[in-house]
């Protein structure tokens, strides 16, 4: 984990895992040092904190189209931040000037827990001191940080 500070904005950097790769895997190869943008998914059928992991459906690696009830316009949904995260990510994500970003870190890997396969990520949060400090506050309680 680290923050960093620019001009108005603070960063956060978090590493974790992006769940779901078992559901995906048909339409995308993640390779090491990915970047892919963080969006809400508020009509998500599972849960309506979910926060999706997408890109932009003309790039990328895509073997075929993605079928995702959720998906977004002009976006493939290639996974999604582990629920515990989401919950408050999601939160965080409505303050339009708040972004997200997960990075590629690793190969896939099965930990063997009941969360199917899983790559390495560095997951990037940008947005103003307040924001940010809440939402290393709320990770730090969940113990992602």
């Amino acid at each position: 984990m680290a923050e960093k500070e620019s001009t108005s904005e603070t960063v956060l950097q978090v590493n974790s895992f992006m769940r779901g790769y078992h559901e995906y895997q048909e339409i995308w190869t993640p390779e090491i040092g990915d970047e892919y943008e963080l969006k809400r998914e508020p009509l998500n059928a599972v849960d309506n904190n979910a926060v999706a992991i997408v890109r932009k459906r003309e790039g990328g690696r895509s073997r075929r189209k993605c079928i995702h009830e959720n998906e977004f316009n002009g976006e493939t949904v290639l996974g999604h931040v582990p629920k515990l995260m989401a919950l408050w990510l999601t939160k965080f994500l409505k303050r339009p000037t708040n972004k997200g970003r997960a990075v590629v870190k690793g190969k896939r890997v099965n930990r063997g827990v009941g969360y199917g396969l899983e790559i390495p990520c560095e997951y990037c949060f940008t947005g103003d001191e307040f924001s940010i400090q809440w939402l290393k506050s709320k990770l730090e309680e969940e113990g992602f940080l």
